[in-house]
């Protein structure tokens, strides 16, 4: 009887120690065939995230043709007193101190702060009850109201690409509404920032962008002023006097006949069109 109760121990205790091996055994191929089925991906890190999410400018593709608007300065001529317009027929004769420097993707406008400018010989762009963009890249040298490109109106500036002093912060405005860019940080001295105003006729509103984002908006249903000159690169107009010089850097000057798309943003500001 002894034997016998003795011969079931072990017929128990091996059964329980095959089924301990047989659980490990499927356990361990369960974790370690999944494991060994993946692929080991890169190593994340924060450069290569700051790429894919905002491509630089020297790797980011040409934005596409139709992006040249209707008017585009590229700034490249480096010399001499004359803008071309690569997109129109309406080059911008530089003024009462403009010149020439480098810009981020070519040359750029050099300009003084208290008289330089450039003229484009016509308003370019239709205003009145219409859909509208102005976009370029700018360096800002000096505090103060500084004004990137506008459209002479009778009295003041049809609109306003510029820099507000008194809030510190890029905006595109009328002379009686300011979508100001508040979505983004107050912009440093002496740095290239890329921006687009735009306005929608039938939504009645200014926006602004700044690198490819959008950075502020505000409703603007009348605009009191109508286009009564020309457009200008570096200044601004005001109670009927030239104002707002820009003072440091501006290049790619363009606009459009139509309100630019947040996707055709950020592919302006990510690089220019051909030249």
């Amino acid at each position: 009887m002894a034997q016998r109760r003795n011969t079931m121990r072990w017929s128990l205790i091996g059964v329980i120690t095959a089924l301990a091996v047989a659980l490990a055994f499927v356990v361990t191929n369960i974790d370690g065939g999944t494991r060994a089925e993946a692929k080991p991906g890169p190593k994340p890190s924060l450069t290569a995230a700051s790429k894919s999410a905002a491509p630089s400018k020297s790797t980011a593709k040409p934005a596409p043709p139709a992006l040249k608007g209707i008017g585009w300065w590229p700034t490249d001529e480096k010399s001499g007193g004359v803008a071309r317009d690569a997109a129109g027929k309406h080059p911008a004769d530089l003024k009462d101190g403009a010149g020439w420097t480098k810009g981020e993707q070519g040359g750029a406008l050099l300009l003084n702060g208290t008289s330089g400018y450039a003229d484009a010989g016509a308003p370019i762009v239709e205003t009145v009850g219409r859909d509208y963009s102005a976009a370029a890249a700018v360096r800002l040298d000096a505090d103060g109201f500084r004004t990137a490109v506008s459209l002479d109106g009778a009295g003041s500036s049809v609109f306003f690409l510029q820099y507000v002093a008194d809030y510190r912060r890029f905006s595109f405005s009328f002379s009686n509404a300011r979508a100001l860019a508040n979505l983004v940080e107050a912009p440093k001295l002496g740095r290239w920032y890329h921006l687009v105003g735009t306005y929608s006729h039938s939504e009645k509103k200014l926006r602004v962008y700044v690198d490819g984002v959008a950075a502020g908006e505000v409703l603007a249903p009348d605009n009191p002023e109508k286009p009564a000159g020309n457009l200008v690169i570096g200044r601004g107009k005001y109670q009927g006097k030239p104002t707002d010089f820009w003072p440091g850097a501006i290049a790619d000057v363009h606009v459009y006949d139509r309100a630019l798309t947040p996707a055709e943003i950020a592919a302006l500001a990510a690089r220019e069109p051909s030249r």
